[in-house]
């Protein structure tokens, strides 16, 4: 079976940007007349944990990326791995746009959590309060499966399109300021 995976844009209505091809240009050729907001990509991985649908940590953690004083409009992707489900649920298409209402229902009807959905569509809604305090972009990817770290981060990293990457637990939290563009 192949893996199959899903998006979630700002507003639901359109894609945000699809995953890169595998025949991406080398990172190397990156000029120094780069604008910073497209030099680094803050990757924030997620699972299915007891605590959904708590929003608390990681409001936590996307406040204390202000200490890396990145530059306006830096993209941050929050990354949520799948839930664990029955080996028959994977059947959707995965490569459609989602609006949240639609996405919702077709994962309810795959089993998956009430609390993990109801945790996603929170943290959906707290993007734009989110931009407005840290000036940063953000968007949330949605795994439609359970791949694990490892799978999570795969399925991430296809979306990254900067030289440069940051990965985060979303329950790490910065502490000190750190320029991470200088």
């Amino acid at each position: 079976r192949g893996l199959h995976a899903m998006a979630l844009g700002d507003s639901g209505t359109r894609p945000i940007f699809a995953p890169r091809r595998a025949t991406a240009p080398a990172r190397s050729k990156y000029s120094e007349h780069v604008e910073p907001s497209r030099l680094l990509t803050v990757l924030v991985t997620a699972s299915a944990s007891p605590l959904n649908p708590s929003t608390a940590i990681l409001r936590e953690l996307i406040l204390s990326l202000t200490h890396l004083q990145l530059p306006q409009g830096n993209l941050v992707l929050l990354s949520h791995d799948g839930p664990r489900l029955k080996r028959d649920a994977h059947a959707h298409n995965a490569s459609a746009p989602y609006s949240w209402p639609l996405l919702a229902k077709s994962m309810a009807a795959q089993e998956f959590p009430s609390k993990y959905l109801q945790y996603l569509g929170d943290v959906q809604r707290l993007i734009p309060e989110f931009e407005a305090c840290t000036h940063l972009t953000i968007r949330l990817l949605q795994r439609a499966t359970n791949g694990h770290l490892a799978g999570n981060l795969a399925f991430a990293l296809a979306y990254v399109r900067t030289p440069y990457m940051l990965k985060v637990e979303h329950d790490h939290l910065f502490t000190h300021q750190l320029d991470m563009i200088a």
